[in-house]
């Protein structure tokens, strides 16, 4: 956790309210308003600007001799739900469950293509975004790339009419994206 200016708010029964930074295994939230309820060992947050997910390398940091991974090159936006930390009766993590951490979207989350980077950013966010049904996604610590894939309806401006499809992950740039046979 790395909260916003340095700053978060402790509550009634070690419970906490923050903005900022918050790391859960190999991905990163960044929002705002965000609240951790101890009796539940959960956040829960309505205002998520960014969720980065970050992809095991298969190499061990020497200095920490913690599994390395690079982030992707898609972020998903707007995320609203809970993340569970781990098991209410498990707070110690004595037990190694292997679900959590574990997301639990709430809301349509997006996927958009208006980085510089993507064709100098010709696709604008209001008319051409992958819009992700919502969804859970278990062990945070310890998941592939193949895992990584979630439901949704890709708006392709005016390009097409508006379709389901799955996103996944892109072998060769590691952004989210999918093969669909046009109309």
């Amino acid at each position: 956790l790395i909260p916003e200016e340095k700053h978060l708010t402790l509550l009634q029964n070690r419970d906490m309210r923050f903005t900022g930074r918050l790391y859960a295994g190999l991905a990163l939230f960044e929002g705002k308003d965000m609240h951790f309820t101890y009796d539940k060992f959960q956040v829960e947050f309505d205002s998520v600007q960014h969720l980065d997910f970050y992809l095991p390398t298969g190499d061990i940091d020497p200095k920490t001799n913690q599994p390395m991974a690079n982030a992707m090159n898609s972020t998903v936006e707007r995320v609203s739900g809970v993340l569970l930390v781990d098991a209410p009766n498990n707070k110690s993590g004595k037990e190694n469950l292997e679900i959590f951490p574990s997301l639990q979207s709430k809301q349509n989350s997006f996927v958009y293509y208006d980085r510089p980077e993507t064709l100098k950013g010709v696709y604008k966010r209001d008319s051409f975004y992958f819009k992700l049904d919502p969804f859970s996604f278990n062990s945070l610590d310890a998941y592939t790339p193949d895992q990584l894939k979630f439901k949704g309806e890709m708006v392709p401006a005016t390009i097409f009419p508006p379709f389901k499809e799955t996103i996944v992950v892109r072998p060769d740039d590691k952004s989210f994206g999918f093969k669909h046979r046009t109309p």
